[in-house]
């Protein structure tokens, strides 16, 4: 077989050959050809160089997960994350051959000047133990970020991070009771969850019940009630206010929403 006029052996072993060089110092052109990124120039490379570039690239490792162990994502507020003491943060990474070993550390970009926190258990193995200098909590509707990093054998650095959110808890419900509620009655309704505003569908069994929609009253005040059937306005009486203390001692006004009459029938209500 021939290329070019050349056979095919005359060519392998001309590459084959090991004192020879290729060098071109024009920066290629080419985004990213099988791993030879752009900008890179070729000085006295051998061929082995050059087609290792070509067909073995450098595997850049990344970070496919980050949590610290033992608190979900999103928490109620004045829930605390405990501390002083040491806490421990769950990774996995790509690639961990081509991470420089030592390098993995934490730190907590929420609180200004916070420095890095360094885990008592490097090397890079999950889970890392760090020192925390205190309790972590909120008394209102906040979040909390911790960023991982590392170092990759090029020296460059490679980061993700874990959020845990702060949100206050809604409760709605049918009830027999006329009201006004008060806090325990409030806290009593069936159907509870944490989230941060008061749109959404509010779904009620079938009964002869009173039902009662309430979320904290720094969300705003609900205008709009529908029955998602007929798409009918759904009368209520006005709102009113009730102060709720929490589990965790953090205390919100609550807008408390009821229907206007008692309601038989099972009713989706559309809140905006």
């Amino acid at each position: 077989m021939t290329t070019c006029g050349l056979d095919i052996s005359e060519v392998m072993e001309m590459a084959d050959f090991p004192g020879d060089t290729y060098t071109n110092l024009a920066p290629s052109t080419a985004a990213n050809l099988a791993g030879v990124p752009a900008g890179t120039t070729f000085d006295n490379l051998t061929f082995q160089d050059v087609f290792d570039m070509l067909f073995y690239p450098y595997q850049y490792p990344a970070f496919t997960s980050f949590d610290l162990a033992g608190y979900a994502s999103i928490l109620e507020v004045g829930d605390i994350i405990a501390g002083p003491g040491n806490q421990s943060f769950t990774f996995a990474d790509t690639n961990p051959i081509n991470i420089q070993a030592n390098t993995i550390c934490v730190k907590d970009v929420t609180s200004p000047g916070s420095p890095d926190l360094l885990p008592l258990n490097n090397p890079n193995v999950s889970p890392v133990t760090v020192a925390f200098t205190g309790p972590i909590t909120y008394a209102v509707d906040a979040t909390h970020t911790w960023q991982i990093r590392g170092t990759n054998t090029l020296a460059g650095l490679f980061t993700t991070t874990h959020t845990i959110h702060w949100h206050w808890r809604y409760f709605y419900g049918p009830s027999a009771l006329a009201g006004p509620l008060v806090e325990a009655q409030i806290e009593a309704l069936v159907t509870t969850g944490l989230g941060t505003g008061f749109a959404g569908n509010y779904s009620f069994v079938a009964g002869m019940t009173y039902k009662y929609i309430t979320y904290p009253s720094v969300w705003g005040l609900a205008t709009t009630f529908k029955d998602s059937l007929t798409l009918l306005d759904v009368p209520m009486l006005p709102v009113y206010v009730v102060a709720v203390t929490n589990g965790f001692g953090a205390t919100t006004n609550y807008n408390v929403h009821r229907t206007w009459n008692i309601i038989n029938a099972a009713i989706t209500i559309i809140v905006s």
